[in-house]
């Protein structure tokens, strides 16, 4: 099972990554998606994922810092996702997601992830 955090803002995927009022974890098993638990963020988001066991992160944007802090907690991130937070991780889980380039072809949860650039879900 591996689980994709998803910071929320009005019932979508939230513009950028560090100023979400909340963020759901997606429990998914292989194609499937088996829970979503809802969860405000703290302060160190990378350790607080971490202590989810948080595999990846779906999110729109988000500082560079944010981004070496994900990496150093072994937190692969896929930026450029707007839009429905169930669909972008549906789409994910299919190798269907579209999202930021220098994040392309990321591994995760023994599988290469295609992405695109930019679009809304």
């Amino acid at each position: 099972m591996s689980k994709i955090a998803v910071p929320i803002n009005k019932d979508s995927i939230s513009l950028t990554l560090e100023n979400a009022p909340l963020y759901q974890v997606f429990n998914v098993d292989g194609k499937t998606i088996i829970s979503i638990t809802d969860h405000e963020p703290e302060a160190n988001l990378s350790r607080q994922l971490r202590s989810h066991q948080v595999d990846a992160v779906l999110c729109g944007m988000l500082q560079n810092q944010t981004r070496r802090d994900m990496a150093v907690a072994g937190v692969a991130v896929f930026a450029g996702v707007y839009g429905n937070a169930r669909r972008a991780v549906q789409h994910f889980i299919e190798n269907k997601l579209n999202c930021e380039p220098d994040t392309g072809r990321a591994f995760f949860a023994g599988h290469y992830s295609p992405c695109a650039h930019e679009t809304e879900i």
